[in-house]
């Protein structure tokens, strides 16, 4: 009878345990669309516009990623100015390499995740800036 129940046991716990994903590979967190909401140097906050707030990357599942920066129009309206598109690859360790299409060149970037925010750092005229998006 002991026997009976520790096989019942076991058999259950194996049975539900398992799960159809379980052997699915984890989605990269970066894969989505991200909103651009803060900017900062030294720690002091830019102030943004709401056009501003407009520009975004998208990272896609096959590697690829779209950003587009939108700005102050005339008469209060906003303005895309410019779309890039290009490929991104996970480098480990918080990097990420992203590439722009139909040029040589790309960068090297550490992502800071928290929740569904992410920022990046980089120096300008020797103050530290982050740019921070959020996830839509």
């Amino acid at each position: 009878m002991k026997k009976s129940v520790l096989f019942l046991s076991i058999l259950l716990t194996v049975l539900f345990s398992c799960n159809s994903n379980d052997n699915e590979p984890l989605q990269d967190q970066v894969i989505g669309n991200w909103k651009l909401f803060k900017h900062t140097k030294n720690g002091v906050e830019d102030s943004l516009s709401d056009c501003d707030k407009q520009s975004s990357f998208v990272y896609n599942t096959d590697g690829s990623y779209r950003e587009v920066i939108v700005r102050n129009g005339v008469n209060g309206s906003c303005r895309n100015v410019e779309t890039r598109d290009g490929t991104w690859e996970n480098a480990g360790n918080g990097f990420y390499n992203l590439k722009l299409n139909n040029s040589s060149a790309g960068s090297n970037t550490k992502y800071i995740f928290k929740g569904n925010t992410y920022y990046v750092e980089y120096t300008i005229n020797k103050k530290l800036n982050k740019v921070y998006y959020q996830k839509n």
